[in-house]
């Protein structure tokens, strides 16, 4: 396994992705390293995770989403 060091130079990705007959809000950090996928609870919203995303700093790539219904979709 390799570890990046080097921070992205872009920004994170957010906007919403047709899935058959929904569009879920969508982030992605874009980092370099290994891709982390965070799912949400019933209730939650991707703005539970940005506390989570910020502590290891950007050596991964985050992705996240908001169910159908909730937060942004």
């Amino acid at each position: 396994m390799t570890k990046h060091s080097a921070a992205s130079t872009r920004s994170p990705w957010t906007g919403l992705m047709p899935v058959d007959d929904t569009a879920p809000a969508v982030t992605d950090t874009d980092g370099p390293g290994i891709p982390v996928l965070h799912l949400n609870g019933h209730v939650a919203t991707q703005g539970y995770w940005r506390r989570v995303i910020a502590e290891p700093g950007t050596g991964r790539r985050h992705l996240t989403y908001d169910m159908r219904a909730r937060g942004r979709s």
